[in-house]
């Protein structure tokens, strides 16, 4: 019994730090109040046979509300096998943006982190945004990005929802991205940056160069975001959340069970490297989260373990329904009673996964 109160205690203790933080913590800083300034960016994106899904990204890039004279896009062709590249320069010829199409050559390293390090030593300018070949962007996401420049950011990120449909992949990934999102916002709010979204990055050159580009996330294939916050962090850098819906970049989900699990288990991978400190917090949080929900497993001690489960099914469908509107989500009331159960199983098996399976971009 006195476990079982214990335990309540200390998730009672971690859901008000995370309530308090996203309640309570620092909005974001760029309010429309800050929108009018807007200086010159360069766009690039990393391209590895995208020629089915690059679609909506191209005419979202078309309709982006940022005078064309201050923007330019700089696609990079990793070694596509498909259509890619030649899409690519079928928007550059019909494009009334600025647009540059480059592509890695022979000897070149692959992967992502390569393809963009090579836009980024090409861009024309000192403010670069990072997103994907397979996202649409909101018209208004650069103004953000001017705007927290600005303000005298080294790196900035912002909020990367999935487009919800309702089969279970779909419903389920988004979930872990929303439940993701609010610890990762919770955090930021005080002060603890270990994550962000490749999808919506952005960063200066100033600040590139000074954690040498990517050279010092070589352990995993990804982490393109992750790790560039980790050193960003190390050397000391500003960094701020974006926290605006109209900065929103939108991305499909994973349409197969074997697909998502690849692909999760290469984002939980990026864990395994982060600082020590984010690691030790990011245990923490996880062990209260999973010993709580799990608590009814010990009922025939003593019913009073039935408390705990009870407790954190109340407070994860109070605070999805708080809290889901902040990051472009809406889950039924039926969902949310199911999904924290899926939640906490699908992130052990990302993590297993994460221990074995080969990763490749």
């Amino acid at each position: 019994m006195i476990v079982a109160i214990i335990l309540l205690l200390l998730y009672i203790c971690s859901i008000l730090f995370l309530f308090g933080k996203l309640h309570f913590g620092r909005a974001s800083a760029y309010s429309g109040a800050h929108l009018s300034s807007l200086i010159p960016i360069s766009v690039i994106v990393a391209c590895k046979n995208e020629a089915r899904r690059i679609s909506p990204l191209l005419r979202s890039l078309e309709l982006l509300k940022y005078p064309p004279a201050c923007f330019e896009v700089i696609f990079v062709n990793d070694f596509s096998t498909d259509e890619t590249l030649k899409i690519l320069q079928q928007f550059q010829t019909r494009t009334k943006l600025k647009c540059t199409v480059l592509s890695l050559k022979q000897g070149d390293e692959p992967g992502k982190k390569s393809a963009l390090a090579f836009g980024v030593k090409q861009a024309a300018n000192q403010h670069i945004f990072i997103t994907d070949a397979d996202c649409s962007l909101s018209p208004d996401v650069l103004k953000y990005y001017s705007a927290g420049f600005t303000s005298g950011n080294d790196v900035l990120f912002g909020p990367a929802p999935f487009i919800q449909h309702g089969n279970v992949i779909n419903t389920l990934s988004c979930y872990e991205q929303f439940r993701n999102g609010m610890l990762t916002r919770a955090l930021a709010n005080s002060g603890v940056f270990y994550t962000a979204t490749a999808r919506n990055f952005g960063y200066t050159r100033h600040a590139f160069d000074k954690i040498q580009g990517y050279s010092g996330t070589r352990e995993r294939i990804g982490g393109d975001d992750d790790l560039f916050i980790r050193e960003a962090v190390e050397f000391g850098l500003r960094i701020a959340e974006i926290t605006a819906l109209d900065a929103c970049v939108f991305s499909e989900t994973a349409y197969s069970l074997s697909t998502y699990l690849r692909q999760r288990a290469r984002h939980v991978s990026t864990s395994h490297v982060y600082s020590r400190k984010n690691q030790v917090i990011l245990f923490i949080w996880h062990a209260i989260n999973y010993i709580t929900l799990f608590s009814f497993l010990c009922s025939f001690i003593s019913p009073v373990y039935w408390l705990p489960t009870f407790a954190k099914l109340m407070c994860d469908i109070t605070l999805t329904g708080k809290f889901q509107g902040q990051f472009s989500y809406q889950f039924p009331y039926t969902q949310r009673i199911f999904l924290p159960f899926l939640h906490e199983i699908s992130v052990l098996i990302h993590f297993i996964n994460s221990l074995f399976k080969k990763r490749a971009w």
